[in-house]
């Protein structure tokens, strides 16, 4: 019996209820997916109309959108594909108030997931904080594939779309289950990452040549380097390794399903969940327009999308928002991006306050003092790495309070300044007073 023909009704696991087999006989796969199965959800029309109305919202409040993201002609909605065992209650696409900027998108997606399932959304929130957290400070130095792979499962987001599965499912594991599933899933997300590596890496190492980069953070680039290997027998060697991981997860699959999956039905469905989205992952590589020749259309052709727009009233570009070039990127860009603008920020940004008292004592003595000493443990602090948890608080209360964004930017920054202040020790009232006075001056 082949891995994927699995009888998985005793184990009250029947994907038939939810979605239905894809035929993909047709497509070469470069010898991928052997003994995997390509589910879409039969709620694939939600899946389109949310994909829409996000589109939407960024459109309007964010800038244009230069690629139609998560959908091809070929093969259908991503998250339909990926997650073929959703329950119903899960997949509901409701329309509601659109607002301002990226960051309250975040916030607003984040609350919808809570309304819809507290614990399943809670799960699901410190799985991406796990991820956003390692790719900003891990090293992206490797002296082996056991190295990279523990940072790029993390940069792929496989934690955070374990949680979207479970998300789906309504399931929330304990830290135990956990620890259980990754022992069988670990496999599938090396695979995985090695997958996305193997069909990246031609765009990937465009833009390396283009840019001013040392290193690519790409399996394929890394064996050039480890093993003095030429571009094209790197790939094969990242396409065999990725391979052997498909084929180990099978086979740790089919253990669990034997030896344990009718004392925990829920792991069950889990790791079951994580073999489609192996599926999804490896035919949408193969399709997207990310990753290959076929300029990316900025617009869907497929009818049924068009009838979605059409019912959703296709929001068109305010007349305020700049036109942008919205570049994708993997996490770790991302994440690097994120902290170079973090390392940037001016010494001048510094309280008026230690400013105003050097300024007089510098008169005291009429003499002009270096700030820098004074100034250095405040410039420290500031280039630290931030995880964005205070804006992202205040971004969430704004959702009720509106407040103009040039106001919102104000009540972040003296956050950031009062955080800066607790950490370097302003303990004295007189010293708060002092702070205080200053915060309302600004």
């Amino acid at each position: 019996m082949q891995p994927g023909t699995l009888d998985l009704l005793q184990f009250g696991i029947d994907p038939d209820t939810t979605s239905t087999i894809v035929d993909t006989s047709s497509i070469d796969t470069h010898g991928f997916g052997e003994g995997y199965i390509l589910r879409k959800h039969n709620s694939y029309d939600e899946t389109d109309r949310g994909t829409e109305e996000c589109r939407n919202d960024w459109k309007t409040y964010v800038g244009p959108v230069r690629v139609w993201g998560n959908r091809s002609d070929t093969v259908g909605n991503l998250m339909s594909l990926g997650m073929p065992m959703a329950i119903p209650e899960s997949t509901d696409s409701r329309v509601t108030q659109s607002i301002a900027g990226a960051k309250q998108l975040q916030s607003k997606i984040l609350l919808e997931l809570l309304e819809t399932d507290l614990d399943c959304g809670k799960q699901l929130v410190e799985q991406w904080q796990e991820m956003v957290s390692t790719t900003i400070t891990h090293s992206k130095n490797f002296n082996n594939l056991d190295e990279y792979l523990e940072f790029r499962i993390l940069d792929t987001g496989c934690g955070f779309s374990g949680g979207v599965i479970l998300f789906g499912m309504g399931i929330r594991l304990t830290d135990e289950e956990h620890k259980i599933a990754r022992e069988v899933v670990i496999a599938v997300w090396r695979a995985l990452a090695l997958l996305n590596d193997y069909f990246s890496f031609n765009k990937e190492y465009r833009e390396f040549l283009e840019s001013d980069d040392t290193t690519l953070v790409n399996a394929v680039w890394l064996y050039t380097q480890w093993e003095n290997l030429d571009i094209e027998t790197a790939k094969e060697v990242v396409r065999k390794k990725a391979l052997e991981f498909e084929q180990k997860f099978l086979k740790d699959r089919q253990e669990f399903l034997k030896t344990h999956a009718h004392r925990n039905t829920r792991l069950a469905k889990y790791i079951e969940g994580w073999y489609y989205a192996m599926s999804a992952n490896l035919w949408w590589n193969l399709d997207c327009p990310r990753y290959h020749s076929a300029p990316p259309n900025p617009e869907p052709t497929d009818p049924s999308v068009k009838e979605i727009e059409e019912k959703l009233g296709n929001t068109s570009i305010g007349q305020n928002v700049a036109d942008q070039d919205l570049a994708t990127s993997s996490t770790s860009d991302k994440a690097a991006s994120h902290q170079k603008n973090e390392l940037e920020t001016p010494a001048a940004a510094a309280s008026p306050s230690l400013s105003k008292a050097t300024n007089e004592t510098a008169e005291a003595s009429n003499e002009v003092l270096d700030t820098k000493l004074l100034l250095e443990p405040y410039e420290y602090l500031i280039s630290m790495p931030s995880k964005g948890v205070r804006e992202a608080f205040v971004d969430a209360l704004n959702l009720w309070f509106s407040i103009p964004e040039p106001h919102l930017t104000k009540i972040k920054d003296i956050g950031k300044k009062l955080h800066t202040a607790s950490i370097l020790g302003i303990t004295e009232r007189s010293d708060w007073v002092k702070l205080r006075d200053a915060l309302e001056r600004y």
